[in-house]
């Protein structure tokens, strides 16, 4: 099956549940520039790359957590057993859906970063070499939204976990709280994510420090490992659900 009508049908689904629910959407997005220009204007350091740190855990959340919580409303509407009979495959499924919200929110996050740097005039450095890290980063992250669609397999409320998981990501990752704050054990629970290593490398980037090849590699390493991870644990679910069905217990 060709795989872009999957991913054009998924980018209509996006499309009609925005324009259904754009109160909320507007609500979100103004709230967005609120706590994004808060967070801009109190950091103390105006090097141009202090706006990465937020952005890239913006992202991870969609990363990790939207796909997930598009399964549990398919869910929730008595659809699973339509999601399952698609041909493309359930990992193709939350591959699609994690790429559709997560272009929708780096879309998102573009325009209110411009707003923020036309309103206040703030010192933003930009460097095309952040694209790929970001991207690397964020594949690593898909692990944890297969872990997290295993977990809604079982419950279908286990989606509310994003919340938990993505705090949990900029507590460890140095988005908010540099890590050599944080104690030694946590510190180094934090630097085996590869959102930490991509978050390091961007910084390094946007401020003109050179990195080294082998951050290249710690990070695709890091990124391979938690997808396999996760895929692993995806087709673990997947084969109990087969044998004693999806729950649909909240």
């Amino acid at each position: 099956m060709r795989i872009d009508i999957p991913f054009i049908g998924e980018v209509r689904r996006f499309a009609a549940e925005e324009r259904a629910y754009y109160p909320a959407i507007i609500a979100d997005a103004i709230m967005t520039l609120i706590v994004f220009s808060v967070f801009l204007l109190l950091n103390s350091n105006r090097d141009g790359s202090v706006w990465i740190g937020y952005s890239l855990w913006y992202l991870a959340m969609s990363a990790v957590g939207d796909a997930a919580i598009s399964i549990s409303t398919d869910k929730q509407w008595g659809l699973w057993d339509q999601v399952r009979l698609r041909p493309i495959g359930l990992v193709s499924l939350v591959t699609i859906k994690t790429i559709v919200w997560t272009l929708f929110n780096a879309v998102k996050v573009a325009v209110v970063m411009t707003i923020i740097v036309l309103a206040f005039r703030l010192p933003i450095a930009f460097s095309g070499i952040v694209i790929p890290i970001v991207l690397v980063a964020l594949v690593g992250l898909f692990g944890f939204a297969l872990i997290l669609v295993a977990l809604v397999l079982f419950s279908t409320k286990a989606s509310s976990f994003q919340g938990l998981i993505g705090y949990v990501l900029m507590f460890l990752t140095g988005a908010i709280v540099p890590l050599s704050s944080l104690p030694q054990w946590l510190a180094s629970i934090g630097r085996a994510l590869p959102l930490t290593q991509g978050l390091t490398m961007c910084r390094e980037a946007l401020t003109g420090d050179p990195f080294r090849a082998d951050q290249w590699i710690l990070l695709c390493v890091q990124s391979i490992c938690y997808v396999a991870i996760g895929y692993a644990s995806f087709r673990f679910v997947m084969w109990r659900v087969d044998k004693r069905g999806a729950r649909n217990r909240y």
